[in-house]
């Protein structure tokens, strides 16, 4: 179970943070998604290696793969009845099963939209002077809030948006800024967050999300 959730960890710890470094959290749950696969498809010889080796040094009996599996509390003769292995039993049932409900979890809150929407959320990165900015993705992440958002309120926010970002590129106040935190901070610092009205509301809309 260590090891395994192991490959999940920096995406658990970066979901965590603060800042929600947003654009290394989608990198991260398609390299967990990908780990998955590759350990339930041929990793299960190099971590019983190093179960193995791990139990050979602290004393640990390793049952023989290729002998009858024997449930804790069960006799011989029943587990002989059901004909199951030790291979059987911690390859298919436990390594194999722990990571079809790890995998199952990242299928369920990390899918085609949620991604979809991991992704309009990094646009508003504001690091590197704004590079990641796409006005077309932040109006596509604004069409996910339809209450907050209607039709006419759209075709403003995209009016605003042309403002918004010539005047952060252009504003050395907003120079050095890493994150979404560090954004809306400074937005409010200098009134912006009154001039870019909308655009504030969004992000205001996205950290209720992230801390949903």
């Amino acid at each position: 179970m260590y090891i395994i959730l192991g490959y999940t960890n920096e995406l658990s710890e970066c979901l965590q943070r603060r800042e929600q470094d947003i654009l290394n959290a989608i990198s991260l749950v398609n390299v967990a998604k990908k780990k998955m696969q590759e350990l339930r498809s041929d990793g299960w010889d190099n971590f019983l290696e190093r179960v193995t080796s791990f139990c050979d040094k602290h004393g640990v009996d390793v049952p023989a793969m290729d002998g009858d599996y024997v449930p804790y509390g069960k006799s011989t003769r029943k587990a002989r009845a059901r004909k199951q292995t030790n291979d059987d039993h911690f390859r298919r049932e436990v390594y194999i099963g722990v990571i079809d409900q790890i995998s199952q979890e990242l299928d369920n809150r990390f899918d085609e939209i949620n991604m979809e929407l991991l992704s309009c959320m990094a646009t508003f990165n504001p690091s590197n002077s704004f590079e990641y900015f796409d006005a077309k993705k932040l109006r596509r992440l604004a069409e996910f809030y339809p209450k907050d958002f209607s039709n006419n309120n759209l075709l403003r926010f995209e009016l605003q948006l042309d403002n918004y970002i010539d005047d952060m590129r252009q504003d050395d106040r907003f120079k050095g800024l890493e994150n979404i935190v560090d954004l809306s901070v400074k937005l409010v610092q200098t009134r912006r967050h009154k001039v870019y009205d909308m655009v504030y509301e969004l992000l205001k809309l996205l950290f209720v999300t992230l801390l949903d």
